[in-house]
């Protein structure tokens, strides 16, 4: 039973992954790479926008350049609970 979830874990995961490119996910915060948005189950299906692969909810990360850190840390931690 565990081999077989692990299984589909790394099978979406890598699905996930394989959808961020960088003409459409670039100038991120560590907090949001592929790598991290992926593990969560988020894809990137448009420019800074990621997609839930199980409710198809979609999120604008569009990065502001007069955010301050508290606000990039509050918008990673929403994508992290969704």
């Amino acid at each position: 039973m565990y081999v077989v979830n692990f299984t589909v874990f790394i099978l979406n995961y890598s699905f996930c992954l394989n959808l961020f490119h960088p003409f459409t996910w670039f100038a991120k915060p560590l907090g949001l790479s592929p790598l991290h948005c992926a593990q969560y189950g988020w894809e990137n299906s448009e420019v800074d926008i990621l997609q839930c692969v199980s409710c198809k909810a979609c999120l604008d990360a569009t990065i502001s350049t007069t955010w301050d850190s508290e606000i990039c840390e509050l918008r990673m931690i929403l994508l992290m609970n969704l």
